[in-house]
């Protein structure tokens, strides 16, 4: 299962039927907090994983984008994995973990620290080179990945991630 917990932003951007929200319990590698921000003045949400930290940005996001979010995260997250060279079969793992998705609010605030600690790299790193495409957000998601967080002492978070799929 996955679980998108979303902002407020989000999730008044996504329209989704207060029905639909719950308070669900933590799928495969936990739950994955989505945050709505713009960058270069684009609409961008970067998920942030609560158990690793890793992070996975969608830039440039469009209304249809945001119609099948999941599906385009998912999409971005084992991309990003494939490239970062974690093994097909846990990759595979993953994206089977991924269904069905539940919906919920967030309800971690040390995961939207390090999840808004992110997004200020990003937008210092984009006053001095612009992002301008969607491969250079997964370029980009490879060295947030590589930044030490401060909630993760000793561990990068595409470490920690390949060590939780690996375990």
């Amino acid at each position: 299962m996955l679980v998108l917990r979303c902002t407020q932003k989000l999730l008044t951007e996504l329209k989704l039927p207060k029905d639909e929200l719950g308070d669900p319990a933590d799928g495969f590698l936990g739950s994955w907090f989505a945050h709505l921000f713009r960058l270069e003045r684009r609409k961008c949400v970067l998920f942030t994983n609560s158990q690793t930290l890793y992070c996975v940005l969608l830039f440039g996001l469009l209304k249809y984008d945001f119609e099948r979010l999941p599906l385009r995260f998912v999409d971005a997250l084992t991309a990003n994995l494939e490239q970062e060279g974690i093994p097909a079969e846990a990759v595979a793992r993953l994206r089977w973990a991924c269904h069905p998705v539940t919906w919920g609010p967030t309800n971690n605030r040390s995961v939207l620290g390090s999840a808004n600690e992110y997004i200020q790299l990003l937008k210092h790193r984009s006053q001095f080179a612009p992002l301008e495409s969607p491969q250079n957000a997964a370029e980009l998601s490879a060295r947030l990945n590589r930044t030490p967080m401060s909630a993760l002492p000793d561990v990068f978070p595409i470490d920690a991630i390949s060590a939780a799929l690996h375990a």
